[in-house]
């Protein structure tokens, strides 16, 4: 106690899952007691598990649409959505800023975000799993991890709690790692990597390069105009 008077208050819904809490039985006690108290106040909004994780999936869908037309983008094709009861569903909903057209698609706890540039010739989709069962592992099969939960130290990992500032802002970072242009020089990135500068690269098309050392995908727009379409956390 007199240690722990000292330290602000613990923030996180749940503590990071260490070694000590699984190896150490007191620690892993209240690891377990922690968890429990997290699931109480879940229950407390009345939903069960399933329809939790629907209204979850639910809202970062829109929360994700709401990112992009902040960035300007508007809605070119409306989509209806399946009720949160019964599993959330969302097909075909598109978006455009005259350069990227972005269709999102979200079915069975996982959101599909199809980019499209046909300036490049090239569509690309980025896999955002919704992860609101705090007992089961995070999916390994999707390029972004969206959570209420702190699931511990991983670049695929978003913490995101609805009705917070800060998971606007996380779900705009997702967005925006989507459609990510910046100004380079063609000439001289196409011998370096534009985010780590190796000289490993490998063409994927005319104007399309995977860097070898850092996993960086990234295709020329223009002669001076670049969409890094992959980063390393998307490497197979």
């Amino acid at each position: 106690y007199a240690t722990m008077s000292a330290v602000s208050a613990f923030r996180e819904r749940m503590p990071e899952h260490t070694a000590i809490f699984s190896m150490n039985k007191d620690y892993h006690e209240c690891f377990e007691c922690w968890r429990a108290l997290n699931a109480f106040e879940r229950s407390l909004t009345g939903l069960e598990p399933d329809a939790y994780a629907s209204a979850y999936d639910c809202y970062v869908a829109l929360a994700l649409a709401a990112a992009y037309v902040r960035r300007g983008f508007k809605v070119t094709k409306d989509a209806r959505a399946n009720t949160v009861y019964g599993g959330f569903a969302l097909y075909g909903l598109t978006l455009s800023d005259g350069m990227f057209d972005v269709q999102i698609d979200v079915e069975g706890h996982m959101v599909r975000v199809a980019v499209s540039c046909a300036e490049a010739g090239i569509r690309q989709t980025y896999t955002i799993a919704v992860h609101a069962d705090e007992l089961a592992d995070p999916p390994k099969d999707a390029q972004f991890v969206l959570s209420p939960y702190d699931l511990g130290y991983d670049d695929r990992f978003v913490f995101v709690v609805a009705g917070e500032q800060s998971a606007v802002t996380a779900i705009e970072a997702v967005a925006r790692l989507t459609v990510f242009t910046a100004s380079a020089d063609e000439r001289l990135y196409t011998q370096a990597c534009p985010v780590c500068g190796s000289t490993r690269l490998t063409e994927h098309g005319a104007r399309t390069h995977l860097c070898e050392d850092c996993g960086a995908r990234y295709t020329f727009l223009t002669p001076d105009s670049v969409w890094i379409n992959g980063f390393a956390s998307q490497r197979s």
